[in-house]
């Protein structure tokens, strides 16, 4: 969890980078987190369930699950 020790500014500024290297450089960025606020800066989400991995969602779709 990447986030798990920042402040709500830092945490930001960090998702922020990460969405900008991914843009413009096709980078992939692979992290767990329990805080639903990041969500809004995701473009798909892998759930673990009980040990079982979920199908792959988009943004969206995990919206409507949270």
């Amino acid at each position: 969890e990447p986030t798990a020790n920042l402040d709500s500014q830092s945490t930001e500024q960090l998702m922020i980078l990460l969405k900008k290297m991914n843009q413009t450089s096709g980078l992939t960025v692979l992290f767990s987190s329990h805080d639903e606020r990041l969500l809004q800066h995701i473009d798909r989400t892998i759930t673990l369930n009980d040990g079982v991995l979920q199908p792959i969602g988009s943004k969206e779709k995990k919206h409507e699950m949270a």
